[in-house]
């Protein structure tokens, strides 16, 4: 909620540079190192609306990237990125402007306000770079929100960025000449890391795999190797006409639900690198829905893939899905912040086995710091303190 007072930036995350509502420095995205506490803050309690206020207060930075300037939006750009918003809290400004950073490809951003309380859709109506359009959300849930945003894209490809996310530097670039040389691909994917509110690295889920580029990964997606996520994908925009978008049973996992029916579509391919940041925080929907419904919701995507793979028309498309559990006040989930707590104790001993101990005697104190009562952030820190290595 707006609370008549600027709204503060995660710690350690530099500000953007705006001019006339066009950012034009990229964001740092490896923040110096700090100690964090419990302090960090959860979203929701400040709003952006002073920010909307703010955006020609500042002069053009002398060493901003060129190719940023105010040129008209072509009539099919490279690629649309599309934005679900609703109340993103103080990180709506750098999940845009990792947007708008990206170089050498063309792009629209496609932010689609689903009923924003905070000040977001005021602070992004007043941008004034022909790249962002603002469209109304239908206020049905994530999977209709997304519908809403793939009928207006004008992108031959399309991308997902949500608005307390980032992306990190040349992402669409790399996909996009990657998707440019291999013209039967329906999508390619990259890795992802998880951050914490102040923007500071939690966890890399891909750290020590062998990664190499591969032309189709589709068979270990639809095997169940689902390690990465859709916000990291670029996909055809004749794609989700063939699969028919997102669908909107899907309160969450919708993504899995889509990024299943893409593979048995055709080949995905894999490109290694970091291609999104996905930030954990109190007001994600992964902290605010019970769990037992998450993880039905989980489960049910993949088990309509296993329908589907025998040829047959799975249960919700048979008309006749399975109804989710009702919540329960004890089926609450953890909060993010034991959550990252939990992250960065397995970090921790992932750098010690991999020979790093101060790195992981840094990490496991993080883990303390994020949530001082779980108990195995608190033996990590002591075990390592204690070991000599």
């Amino acid at each position: 909620m707006a609370t008549g007072r600027p709204p503060r930036e995660p710690r350690g995350v530099p500000d953007p540079i705006w001019v006339d509502g066009l950012c034009l420095r990229a964001i740092e995205h490896r923040p110096p190192l700090r100690q964090p506490g419990i302090e960090d803050h959860a979203l929701g309690e400040r709003g952006l609306a002073p920010l909307a206020g703010s955006l020609a207060q500042t002069t053009a930075d002398a060493n901003a990237p060129s190719g940023l300037g105010m040129t008209p939006m072509p009539l099919r750009p490279d690629v649309s990125v599309l934005m679900p918003m609703l109340n993103p809290g103080p990180y709506l400004a750098e999940a845009v402007s990792s947007v708008l950073t990206q170089a050498s490809c063309s792009l629209e951003l496609l932010v689609i306000d689903d009923g924003c309380t905070d000040g977001s859709r005021e602070w992004i109506a007043n941008l004034q770079d022909p790249r962002v359009r603002l469209i109304d959300g239908p206020r049905r849930g994530i999977s209709a929100c997304l519908n809403v945003a793939l009928e207006h894209a004008r992108g031959r490809w399309f991308a997902r960025c949500d608005a307390d996310d980032r992306y990190p530097p040349g992402r669409l670039q790399r996909q996009l000449e990657w998707l440019q040389d291999h013209p039967d691909a329906l999508a390619v994917c990259s890795p992802f890391l998880m951050i914490d509110p102040g923007g500071r690295t939690l966890t890399d889920p891909w750290a020590g795999r062998a990664l190499d580029a591969c032309e189709n990964i589709a068979p270990a997606l639809l095997a169940g190797d689902l390690s990465t996520t859709l916000c990291a994908f670029m996909i055809k925009r004749e794609c989700q006409t063939s699969i028919i978008g997102f669908r909107s049973y899907f309160e969450t996992a919708e993504d899995i639900d889509f990024t299943l029916r893409l593979a048995q579509e055709g080949p995905i391919g894999f490109l290694p690198g970091c291609a999104y940041e996905y930030r954990l925080h109190e007001t994600s929907i992964t902290h605010r829905q019970p769990s037992p419904r998450r993880i039905f919701f989980e489960q049910t995507a993949r088990a309509f893939a296993s329908e589907r793979s025998s040829g047959a028309a799975d249960a919700l498309s048979r008309g006749s899905p399975p109804a989710p559990p009702a919540d329960t006040v004890l089926q609450l989930p953890h909060g993010a912040a034991r959550h990252r707590s939990e992250l960065l104790v397995g970090e921790s001993w992932r750098l010690w086995m991999a020979g790093q101990p101060e790195a992981a005697r840094q990490a496991a104190w993080r883990a303390v710091a994020n949530c001082p009562t779980h108990l195995d952030a608190w033996k990590a820190a002591v075990l390592m303190a204690l070991r000599k290595r």
